[in-house]
């Protein structure tokens, strides 16, 4: 799970401690600030690691988030910031460019160079990425710090659905699933980050090369909902559904019953975490149609009905894991 932060759940005497302990846990150091004239203000935060990076998932209303020349003097690790705006309008500042970023909105700016980011009702995920894992030049990271990432081309509306995804469910993702969205993410910002410098064959490489992980990355996020189905992959990822089909082809993947599969293998690991939970309760959970659907599915794959399998496991550690079919 997450590591969450509430400014509101302090005391006004303990909140600059508690904000100085919270803010100590990024890996590139800010200040968080009053602007209005109460001096009151809101900030929450929810972080996660995706290997190298870093995500932040923040609300803040009548606050600044701030990095200034203290902070940047400071010997660091270089490091690539992405904010992907959710609701509100937020103001970000860094050298001489200043930018409004609305919903929607995906602004780069970078540690080693002083910004601000003014944040009236605004929720935004953020990556911090250090210079070493995006494995690009420092000059090319560094020359559109504080401006606006197209999101109005085809890899931009890939990577803004992508990050939206990220932040509003793959910061709740196992540690190992967390680990394994690393290197997909690394290569399509390295593409999005090329192609807005200068399209090459380089940055269409790796957009390409990761195009079925991105797609099991996709189906693994949206897994328990009721809808998620091939055309949902296709728009997703600006293919048709014929294509998608041919790349999960490849990757060894018939989308029918790679969803039953890992929907039973989740619902019988909720079984047993949540013992009070009904059947139905858990067949919901995992996007089956109905009860009577769930029991024989599990049957056909487990060779037992799911309450019978509850009730087995319960006393016995040698588990019986669904299997495709």
């Amino acid at each position: 799970m997450p590591t969450t932060f509430d400014i509101g759940s302090h005391d006004l005497r303990d909140r600059p401690a508690a904000l100085a302990e919270g803010l100590a846990r990024l890996p590139v150091a800010l200040d968080v600030s009053a602007v209005g004239p109460t001096g009151e203000y809101g900030f929450t935060t929810a972080t996660e690691h995706f290997g190298s990076i870093f995500l932040a998932s923040c609300r803040g209303w009548g606050a600044e988030v701030h990095r200034d020349h203290r902070h940047v003097a400071r010997d660091h690790e270089r490091t690539l910031l992405l904010s992907l705006a959710t609701s509100g309008i937020a103001e970000y500042r860094q050298e001489a460019t200043t930018i409004q970023l609305a919903a929607g909105g995906l602004v780069q700016y970078c540690s080693t160079i002083p910004f601000a980011a003014t944040l009236n009702n605004v929720a935004r995920h953020t990556l911090m990425i250090p210079y070493t894992a995006v494995d690009l030049p420092g000059h090319l990271i560094e020359a559109r710090a504080g401006q606006l990432v197209d999101t109005t081309t085809p890899l931009g509306r890939i990577v803004t659905r992508y990050l939206r995804d990220l932040g509003a469910h793959g910061i709740y993702l196992p540690p190992a699933d967390r680990l394994a969205l690393e290197t997909p993410t690394l290569d399509l910002l390295r593409a999005l980050l090329l192609t807005a410098s200068a399209p090459t064959s380089r940055a269409r490489d790796p957009l390409h090369a990761t195009l079925g992980i991105r797609m099991q990355d996709y189906l693994r996020v949206h897994l328990r909902e009721p809808d998620l189905n091939i055309g949902r992959v296709a728009t997703a990822h600006g293919v048709s559904e014929r294509y998608a089909y041919l790349v999960l082809a490849q990757q060894g993947i018939s989308l029918g019953d790679w969803l039953r599969s890992e929907r039973l293998r989740g619902a019988a690991r909720e079984l047993l975490a949540n013992p009070d939970a009904t059947i139905a309760t858990v067949s919901a959970m995992w996007a089956f149609p109905d009860h009577a659907n769930f029991t024989r599915a599990f049957r056909r794959a487990v060779g037992m009905s799911p309450r019978e399998y509850r009730v087995r496991n319960a006393t016995d550690s040698g588990l019986v894991a669904p299997t495709a079919g």
